[in-house]
């Protein structure tokens, strides 16, 4: 079955993932999936550009490798969920909870985590300039070797950042 050939919703993408069909390789970028709860899912290595995830819940989510770029993440509460050597570019995550997530090696260049609160989140080697953490609540998170110039951490509660980098250039924390 070829998602792209049919109307696609997130009743839709439930039901397939139920029935065990195999996502890869599949173009559902720009989809509606907003305010649903997804538990146990991979995504990996798909299109999600533009995807609408606000207010959603996503447990043991596998986006490992996906195109997540200028999705929208506000709201969601996101629990161990994998997004190593995604792109994230642009991506919106304000007021996202995340607790034990991955994002090793992922590209979020320029993406939005104002408001957010972040618990035990890895984002060793990832790019994050320009990302705005305004007002975010960091606990936990390891930015080894992570690329946070030009960052802007403004009224973060911060203190629990680990390894913070050499990639700190213009990199705004009060």
């Amino acid at each position: 079955m070829c998602l792209m050939d049919q109307e696609v919703n997130s009743n839709k993408l439930e039901s397939i993932y139920q029935m065990g069909e195999e996502l890869y390789h599949q173009d559902l970028s720009g989809l509606d999936m907003s305010e649903i709860e997804l538990n146990d899912i991979s995504f990996k290595g798909l299109d999600l550009r533009y995807v609408n995830f606000e207010n959603s819940v996503l447990v043991s989510v596998n986006f490992v490798g996906a195109d997540l770029g200028a999705i929208n993440l506000k709201g969601v509460k996101l629990e161990n969920c994998d997004f190593s050597k995604a792109n994230l570019r642009w991506a919106q995550l304000t007021g996202t909870e995340m607790h034990n997530c991955k994002f090793v090696g992922t590209n979020m260049l320029e993406s939005d985590f104002s408001e957010a609160l972040l618990k035990n989140v890895d984002f060793s080697y990832a790019d994050l300039r320009r990302c705005m953490f305004r007002n975010a609540v960091l606990t936990d998170v390891d930015l080894y070797n992570a690329n946070i110039s030009r960052a802007d951490f403004r009224g973060s509660d911060i203190d629990e950042i680990r390894n913070i980098s050499s990639y700190t250039y213009g990199t705004t924390w009060e």
